[in-house]
């Protein structure tokens, strides 16, 4: 199963129509540092430059605020640990 057409994205490639938001969270400078970067690929279909970057300022991370609406309840998720069949698997 496929999202998408292998060909046309191979195209798309070419054509330079495919961008990637680039997003990283520096904890150590307390800020999420963002960039839209039309990749350039090798012959192998990977990235190995960027043609344009849109590098975009920094946001502060106390300035973003995430909360769920009232009504809205979270999920707990229960996980029972499960010993490894193989010893040689075990931590430790």
């Amino acid at each position: 199963m496929t999202l998408f057409d292998p060909d046309n994205y191979a195209v798309d490639q070419q054509e330079g129509k495919l961008w990637y938001l680039v997003i990283y969270v520096d904890y150590c400078h307390q800020e999420i540092r963002m960039e839209l970067s039309k990749p350039v690929f090798d012959k192998n279909n990977q990235v190995k430059d960027w043609r344009s970057r849109i590098i975009m300022n920094p946001i502060p991370l106390q300035d973003v605020q995430i909360s769920l609406p009232p009504d809205e309840e979270v999920p707990t998720i229960n996980i029972s640990p499960v010993e490894p069949s193989e010893p040689d698997l075990a931590v430790g």
